[in-house]
């Protein structure tokens, strides 16, 4: 202690002026530059590459840990007291050590992230481990952030995210399917009921059709209805919503429906429910 306050004390005032004011200096400096490297990767064309985020938050870090260090080594002698520090005291070394080596950890993780690309930024997953879903919202040089169902945000670090089985539903195309059932009576067309229900489907705006040009040029239906079981009340079709995004299907699938209902009431198409018969004695 009466080497440290030796230490402070052997320093004119005028000197300290100095020592804050280049320290100001670098640390306003350090700032600048970290908000121009944020602003130079916000103005990419593709904000949502993982390689981009990734070198964005390295390069940020980068800088920030070189101006701490620079600021540090205005101090007359405080590498050489940090190093007595050190040296005097290995439970220091070794808490330093075990936290350096989870960063290093994290930081080689996501790098492995960015080279293999098993999601970007934006994309929607399925952590099937700890069974959490939500969108990619963000990577760093420590950990990945996930956007819930909920608005909410869950921090996971890099390197438990390198050990997930990810279920990724945008990995090689970002189209998603949801099933329509519709039941009809026995009674009816079933023919006219499955072009209705095609034409339904195929004809909404949202609908993303899967087919290749060769399927095309094939004439491969555009939405194929299925019949799906022979029920108790009656027969049940079966086709697919498709849409670019799962964000899309919901309101689609529901759009869908309710036009198969008018369409079927419109070519007396009877989608059959429970009746009750009440006989009065």
């Amino acid at each position: 202690m009466k080497t440290i306050t030796n230490f402070f004390s052997g320093l004119s005032e005028m000197k300290w002026l100095v020592i804050i004011f280049e320290a100001a200096f670098l640390l306003a400096l350090t700032y600048v530059a970290v908000r121009l490297i944020n602003r130079a990767f916000d103005r990419t064309k593709n904000p949502r590459n993982l390689n981009l985020k990734f070198l964005k938050s390295f390069l940020t870090g980068l800088v920030w840990v070189i101006g701490i260090v620079q600021i540090i080594a205005l101090i007359p002698g405080m590498s050489n007291f940090t190093q007595t520090v050190l040296a005097g005291s290995g439970i220091v070394a070794v808490v330093i050590g075990l936290a350096a080596q989870e960063s290093f950890g994290n930081l080689i993780s996501g790098m492995i992230i960015a080279i293999f690309h098993p999601f970007q930024v934006g994309d929607r997953v399925h952590l099937l481990d700890n069974d959490i879903t939500g969108w990619i919202e963000d990577i760093t040089l420590r950990h990945t952030i996930i956007r819930t169902f909920t608005n909410s945000r869950i921090i996971i670090p890099n390197s438990e995210m390198s050990k997930e089985k990810i279920e990724n539903a945008d990995f090689s195309d970002s189209g998603a399917s949801a099933v329509i059932n519709v039941s009809v009576a026995y009674e009816s067309d079933l023919e006219k009921a499955m072009k209705i229900m095609a034409r339904a489907i195929g004809d909404h705006p949202l609908f993303y059709d899967t087919r290749t040009e060769e399927q095309k040029a094939a004439g491969v239906e555009k939405v194929r209805v299925f019949v799906e079981d022979f029920g108790d009340s009656g027969i049940v079709l079966r086709a697919s919503m498709w849409t670019k995004t799962i964000a899309e299907n919901f309101g689609a699938c529901s759009d869908a429906r309710l036009e198969i209902k008018k369409a079927f009431e419109r070519e007396g198409i009877e989608i059959p429910y429970n009746k009750i018969v009440v006989l009065e004695k």
